[in-house]
């Protein structure tokens, strides 16, 4: 063997340790990445739990907030009616009030 083709082969072999090298290196990078982007889904997987969370949260506040006001709103309509017959109550007690002197006055003569 030659020392040029010996040399040649060092180089080759050189070369070849190098490539490797790179490929290492090019792999851990890729492994980082990877390994970043697990953690990344998972913070996003723990983020969109408690937004799904607070969005029960948010709804079931909203629901019952909607129920108050349903029942408000029946109550209002009871308090009208009630709030209408004690008024036809009172005027058919007023007429009776005026209509008692009335009665006494015209009985009287």
């Amino acid at each position: 063997m030659s020392i040029n083709s010996a040399y040649a082969l060092g180089e080759l072999h050189e070369m070849k340790k190098k490539e490797a090298e790179r490929s290492a290196e090019q792999q851990k990078v890729l492994l980082k990445g990877a390994e970043a982007s697990v953690e990344q889904i998972e913070l996003r997987k723990q983020q969109n739990k408690l937004l799904s969370d607070n969005y029960e949260k948010i709804k079931a506040m909203y629901d019952s907030q909607l129920e108050i006001n349903r029942e408000a709103r029946n109550d209002l309509k009871r308090s009208r009616t009630f709030n209408a017959w004690m008024m036809v109550i009172a005027i058919i007690a007023m007429l009776a009030a005026v209509a008692g002197p009335i009665a006494t006055i015209l009985v009287s003569r």
